[in-house]
């Protein structure tokens, strides 16, 4: 299965001198997560990410659409980016695109070719192929269990602090038992201007899926796929088994 039947093309990009704040504008235009920087040659020197800018940048108001814009200092993506990106010959495998994603703990690979980029492949394309392989496995048999819950109403400080003492990347969050949201890295990093004792509601993201633990994980991904779901919640009834985010359907491509 080579990766340019599931790569997705043209692959948009920045200078090394584009402004933050233009980098800032493509993001949340293109709705996407991160792109790639290419040097003055043309030549792929490294990739930005929505992460990188709210290291540095702080949230603005945006009349209540989900994904927050961000407000940036003056500066070029060259300052922030990440010097490194993962790239393959369209050619290679969409396995071996699968095993760099869960080795390095990245969402995306880009496929090369002479020295340009054709095409790229996230975590997204692994649905995609699990979706055409007809995965029957079911979600129980490979979700990580471990997972950290908070309520709706308890405070940042709380699920910041879980996710810290749990060493994990994000928390379930729930009401009245039934999951509604995640809480990871990337809310904390928008919610670190509000006060400790705001409610995780107003940060969480709710683009949350939860499932049968039963359920082939073909079916599981087509949902994801469809409703655009970060995060599928395994439950029994009404209590969470497990969890499954992006990564966790590299893992399952690369095997």
């Amino acid at each position: 299965m080579p990766l340019r039947d599931y790569m997705h093309s043209p692959v948009h990009t920045v200078q090394y001198s584009t402004s933050l704040a233009e980098a800032e504008r493509r993001l949340s235009e293109l709705d996407i997560g991160a792109l790639p920087v290419l040097d003055a040659d043309g030549k792929p020197t490294g990739i930005v990410s929505r992460t990188d800018l709210l290291r540095i940048g702080r949230i603005r108001p945006t009349n209540g659409h989900r994904r927050r814009a961000i407000s940036v200092p003056d500066g070029a993506v060259v300052e922030v980016m990440t010097a490194s990106i993962e790239t393959l010959s369209p050619d290679a495998s969409v396995q071996e695109a699968a095993r760099r994603m869960a080795k390095e703990r990245i969402h995306r690979v880009f496929a090369e070719e002479k020295g340009s980029l054709v095409g790229a492949v996230s975590t997204k394309e692994m649905m995609r192929v699990i979706v055409d392989k007809r995965v029957s496995l079911p979600l129980s048999e490979l979700m990580t269990t471990s997972v950290v819950v908070v309520r709706a109403s308890d405070p940042l400080q709380l699920a910041i602090d879980r996710m810290a003492a749990s060493h994990v990347q994000g928390v379930v969050v729930v009401d009245e038992g039934w999951p509604v949201g995640v809480f990871t890295q990337v809310e904390a990093l928008e919610a670190r201007d509000a006060g400790a004792q705001a409610p995780v509601e107003q940060w969480m993201n709710p683009a949350v899926l939860c499932l049968p633990e039963e359920m082939p994980v073909h079916r599981a991904a087509s949902q994801a796929i469809a409703t655009k779901a970060r995060r599928i919640v395994a439950m029994d009834s009404r209590d969470v088994r497990g969890v499954l985010s992006g990564l966790d359907f590299a893992r399952i491509v690369k095997s």
